[in-house]
């Protein structure tokens, strides 16, 4: 096996998180992916699994999240509202 081939069998892509990093100028600016200062919405999930990964992401980023959810978020939030978004009465 060559080394280029080895070396395209044992490379692993960059993690979302990896790629997504906000990158830092020499000036203190943040890049396009920054988040800082702003604020952002998670409706439904922000408690679990994807949902709770794009809370956990977005707060890494500067944002301040505010989440919707029955369960609690993994990180710290700027507001939660417990609802259960299936229930038209809550909605």
């Amino acid at each position: 096996m060559t080394p280029q081939a080895r070396a395209a069998l044992t490379h692993h892509a960059p993690s979302a998180r990896d790629q997504f990093e906000v990158a830092r100028t020499g000036d203190g600016d943040e890049s396009v992916w920054g988040y800082e200062g702003s604020r952002t919405i998670v409706s439904g999930g922000g408690g679990a699994g994807m949902g709770a990964a794009v809370v956990r992401h977005l707060s890494d980023l500067g944002a301040r999240v505010h989440v919707m959810t029955l369960k609690e978020p993994p990180v710290e939030v700027g507001e939660l509202q417990s609802v259960d978004l299936r229930d038209a009465e809550q909605r």
